[in-house]
């Protein structure tokens, strides 16, 4: 029987990880977990951060086959990773906030979830490559979520209202530490149009191929993306559509 790929994140974001991991590895099959029935994740604690995201895995893990898990979720990869590496015995690959990328750049402003700010990994990471303003939300993500499924003005407003207060800086580099923002990424440049916009979705991928081709051989087989989420059945089919509908745009 052909293993899956575990793709994991809260919610939407992590679909553009997950088609960048399709590009690379056609033949793959991949179980895209959602665990939506907590998100965002950046308004809980590390430690029940960490409790969320191995009950997910564990519950899929139980059910399904998987070679390997790959965290498209910066908080979740904050909070949990190690303890996903040491619990389920394969493979795991983690996204995280793409400061190193924003090393050449001279004024760089990080959007990341408050959960990710408050990390020890993320506050090494931002020691080596410092930002000249951070914006920490709790919220953002699930703003981004909301609008993108209903268009709700409201939550546009809050994502404006949001971002704006960072214009003062004029940055020549926005990194997006949370898989939701890249779905905004027209706002983010509309708002920041001097900024070149940095992620780590396409570095993460790019490293799972890396560490697949040291465990394994190249996969012959039909790819397929199963998709899981951890509340209701109307969720999956939210994340089939939009999975179609950023497919076309990436």
């Amino acid at each position: 029987m052909q293993k899956n790929i575990l793709v994991f994140d809260s919610g939407l974001g992590g679909l553009t990880v997950l088609l960048h991991l399709q590009k690379l590895l056609p033949h793959e099959r991949f179980l895209y977990v959602a665990d939506n029935a907590h998100m965002p994740y950046g308004k809980f604690s590390t430690d029940q951060v960490k409790c969320f995201v191995v009950e997910s895995i564990r519950r899929v893990v139980a059910r399904m086959p998987i070679k390997m898990i790959v965290f498209a979720c910066n908080t979740a990869t904050n909070c949990a990773s190690t303890t996903v590496r040491e619990m389920f015995g394969v493979p795991v690959v983690c996204i995280e906030p793409a400061l190193k990328l924003g090393a050449g750049y001279t004024c760089v402003v990080a959007f990341i979830t408050h959960t990710t700010y408050m990390q020890k990994k993320y506050q090494e990471l931002r020691a080596k490559y410092p930002p000249i303003a951070e914006c920490a939300s709790a919220l953002l993500a699930e703003w981004i979520e909301k609008y993108i499924q209903t268009g709700d003005i409201e939550y546009h407003t809050r994502i404006l209202q949001t971002l704006q207060p960072y214009q003062v800086y004029q940055p020549d580099a926005v990194v997006l530490g949370c898989t939701h923002y890249p779905l905004i990424k027209k706002i983010f440049q509309k708002e920041f149009p001097n900024a070149c916009l940095l992620d780590g979705g396409l570095g993460t991928a790019k490293q799972a191929v890396r560490v697949l081709e040291r465990v394994e051989k190249k996969t012959k087989g039909r790819g397929k993306v199963t998709f899981v989420c951890t509340k209701g059945w109307f969720y999956k089919q939210t994340l089939k559509k939009f999975y179609k509908r950023i497919k076309k745009e990436l």
